[in-house]
């Protein structure tokens, strides 16, 4: 139902090729978004693609039906030859072969280039039955939620080979602090600007020596250096220096 509703207000607009829309509202903000994912790497440039079965949901030039890209871009001489820009995958290929409709007769250079087209799609067939989308991330037909978000996150969010520590003697509140330091979520200033907020400045207002990272907050700041001698001398180690979490869990192991 929804792909109907999406083609009666924007026609041939509705496919996900890369292209920004005409006109705006939330099917551009969708398209736009999914771009932008593939752009930075976040999802594969291929992760979502045609399967084709009768091939009249496919745009020939304009899909990514192949899961390599849109044929217009591999081979924009026979796209720009090609009488119907806008033409199926149904209209060119048949039960009988492939049928296609040029503007002017192809020179020798371009039926050299259609030649290794053909050659590409010499495993197409048609089939019977409606052409569906295929989600490439976890393998299977059909779209999850769950795994794309997991793979998103494996790209977006920090990795973390420290294991969790929960001293029963310490407040819970140190305990979810620690846990948040070793896993670098602490709201600093440069955590924030990562996640996209508008911070103004990054700098570490309490010694404008550096960026506010958890990094300087807790171990390169002088401020930091300072409080860290002081408890060392408190507990007795006068020798003790840490420039990371991942020293001060490896010290306590030992």
């Amino acid at each position: 139902m929804w792909a109907r509703v999406l083609k009666a207000l924007h026609g041939n607009e509705t496919s996900l090729d890369g292209k920004k829309l005409s006109c705006n509202g939330i099917w551009n903000n969708i398209v736009c978004c999914f771009e932008k994912v593939k752009y930075n790497g976040i999802l594969p440039s291929n992760v979502l693609r045609m399967k084709i079965c009768d091939g009249f949901s496919i745009r020939l030039w304009k899909n990514n039906w192949l899961g390599s890209g849109a044929l217009k871009d591999k081979y924009g001489r026979l796209y720009h030859l090609e009488v119907d820009e806008n033409c199926l995958l149904a209209d060119r290929c048949t039960m009988e072969g492939w049928r296609w409709s040029w503007n002017r007769e192809l020179s020798s250079r371009n039926k050299a280039i259609l030649d290794e087209l053909m050659a590409i799609l010499s495993e197409v067939h048609i089939s019977s039955g409606m052409d569906k989308w295929h989600w490439g991330v976890d393998g299977e037909d059909g779209y999850a939620v769950n795994t794309t978000r997991r793979a998103m996150d494996e790209i977006l969010l920090p990795s973390n080979d420290i294991q969790t520590r929960w001293i029963k003697s310490v407040p819970r509140k140190i305990n979810i602090f620690l846990w948040r330091l070793a896993l670098d979520r602490l709201p600093a200033r440069q955590n924030l600007n990562g996640r996209g907020i508008d911070i103004e400045d990054v700098g570490f207002v309490s010694c404008t020596q550096g960026i506010e990272s958890i990094s300087h907050v807790m171990f390169d700041c002088s401020i930091a250096e300072d409080l860290l001698r002081k408890a060392r001398i408190w507990i007795g180690y006068f020798s003790l220096v840490f420039t990371n979490w991942a020293e001060v869990l490896s010290w306590v192991d030992d």
